[in-house]
């Protein structure tokens, strides 16, 4: 699907007959908002990509419905990367030079999201809503990346405090994945861990887009922690979790970070997500006092009937909303320059999450609170007291 070129033409023609300015770089001349993205949509991280861009869709087709923004529907081309940086490189350019997206939007991954940020700033297109709390995306602040979640390095932090003053756990292990992501969340414990005078007694890792988890799982053993933290995707997950139970370590605790997406990482894990910790990015679903989490099932159930509502996709829906809201305030004389100093003035902008959004010159990252979950009867449930609901 690639952007008609015609009616540029034709606004270029008349804008240098009638001795009018040349349009902006950027600048939104189309009937359409037309947002691009590279995202997993295929490979053992399809739930990721596919989910995440599910519920952007649900609250996009709703503005479509309604007229758009300023009369421009919102058109979206998403190209399948399967997690890996190379594709994502392919993909983005052919995003920005073949189909001349107006914005970028919903990257799954740290490694693939890094690999064009040069791009993304050269070319100055905007990437906003990346699925992914690396702070590399965050600090130094790059103009044409904007966040909407939390950080890793805030998710870890806030896990390392409750292991260590609400269970009691004194030996703290990672496992992660060999990459930027892994990297990322296994610098953000060993952050975390600093701030206390402790260091990781043991580190294992496993390889981007596998399960091989037993040299890494075997690094851990011989560590004797009290407590692993782990930073990878859920099939990997699943499997070090599977195969830590059998071992003498099967009683430790055993947490992961939002990237997991816990939704499927517990459906893996069957019997052995029992007692399974998350932190989390988005409030927990069952809790519909939330205007936004209400709506966003409603429309989830009423679209995808056969599929279960998921964090994933909610996490889509709710970056889908702050962009739309970025756009307006933007104004009818839409430029990508005009979008990000909109979306620089967000404060405090409630969406009925909860949670407020701001956002600011010196920071570009609209959320800043952390949740957590627990399986509990089999049953993912707000873990919102460590002491009762997770002691061991």
């Amino acid at each position: 699907m690639k952007r008609n070129r015609s009616k540029v033409a034709i606004l270029l023609c008349l804008a240098l007959l009638l001795g009018a300015p040349l349009l902006a770089k950027g600048e939104v001349v189309s009937d359409t908002i037309l947002v691009g993205s590279s995202a997993a949509l295929g490979g053992p991280n399809a739930f990721l990509g596919t989910e995440f861009h599910k519920g952007a869709k649900l609250y996009f087709e709703e503005v479509n419905r309604k007229g758009g923004v300023y009369g421009r529907t919102i058109e979206t081309i998403v190209l399948d990367d399967g997690y890996e940086p190379e594709r994502t490189i392919l993909n983005t350019k052919n995003l920005i030079n073949e189909e001349k997206v107006d914005y970028l939007f919903g990257y799954i991954g740290t490694p693939t999201t890094v690999s064009i940020l040069d791009m993304i700033e050269e070319e100055k297109i905007p990437l906003f809503a990346a699925f992914t709390g690396a702070e590399q995306l965050r600090k130094p602040v790059k103009r044409y990346m904007i966040n909407v979640r939390p950080s890793y390095y805030q998710e870890t932090a806030g896990l390392v405090d409750h292991l260590l003053n609400d269970l009691g756990v004194e030996r703290i292990a990672c496992f992660y994945q060999d990459d930027a992501y892994g990297r990322a969340g296994y610098t953000g414990v060993k952050l975390a861990l600093e701030k206390y005078g402790l260091t990781l007694c043991g580190e294992g890792t496993y390889e981007r887009n596998t399960v091989a988890i037993t040299k890494g799982l075997e690094q851990i053993r011989k560590s004797s922690p009290d407590a692993v933290i782990v930073v990878g995707q859920y099939t990997a997950s699943a499997a070090f979790i599977e195969a830590a139970k059998k071992t003498e370590i099967r009683n430790i605790y055993i947490v992961n970070i939002s990237f997991v997406a816990s939704d499927k990482l517990n459906a893996l894990l069957g019997e052995d997500a029992e007692g399974a910790i998350c932190s989390q990015v988005v409030p927990d679903l069952a809790n519909e006092q939330n205007p936004l989490t209400k709506e966003f099932l409603a429309k989830y159930q009423e679209k995808y009937e056969q599929d279960t509502p998921n964090r994933v996709a909610f996490e889509g829906y709710i970056s889908a909303v702050v962009f739309i809201e970025g756009l307006r305030r933007a104004g009818e004389d839409l430029t990508r320059e005009g979008f990000i100093s909109a979306i620089e003035k967000i404060k405090d902008l409630d969406i009925g999450v909860g949670d407020k959004i701001s956002y600011g010159k010196f920071d570009h990252q609209g959320l800043d609170k952390v949740y957590y979950s627990i399986v509990k009867n089999g049953k993912e449930v707000a873990l919102t007291n460590w002491v009762e609901q997770a002691t061991k």
